[in-house]
């Protein structure tokens, strides 16, 4: 639905820049989000593998699990849905420790990990369960 509303939008703007001959600034908002874009992934890309990285040898090492047993008397309450052993709540106390350090982009492949693990504990695929919402 957005991306309708996004694409009404666009067309719009380009049917007006017409209209009033201000095709020019059209072409270069265009060409610089384009770049702008480039620039964004190519910064991002490099520090997303790099904690990726991170994470793979935390799990395998088992620095995760051992960050989950000491955070989960603060997630337990938080999260009731979910035993004490889940592996979600290991990426959850990552995700958190990561964003109290303000590592915002770090915390993100936790995040999404995190989910992904809530996700295959939920009953109701369709439907984001209680703990999901919590985390989100």
């Amino acid at each position: 639905m957005i991306s309708y509303l996004f694409a009404f939008f666009i067309i719009i703007g380009v049917i007006y820049s017409f209209i009033t001959g201000n095709t020019n600034s059209v072409n270069e908002v265009f060409f610089s989000s384009g770049k702008n874009s480039i620039d964004m992934a190519i910064e991002m890309v490099p520090l997303l593998c790099l904690w990726l990285g991170i994470m793979k040898i935390a799990e395998d090492s088992g620095l995760l699990k051992k960050m989950a047993s000491i955070l989960v008397y603060i997630i337990s309450p938080i999260f009731p849905d979910l035993d004490r052993d889940s592996p979600s709540i290991s990426y959850i106390s990552f995700n958190m420790v990561m964003n109290m350090f303000g590592l915002g982009n770090a915390a993100t492949p936790f995040g999404l990990k995190a989910m992904k693990e809530l996700q295959k504990e939920n009953n109701n695929s369709n439907i984001a369960s209680r703990s999901m919402i919590t985390f989100l």
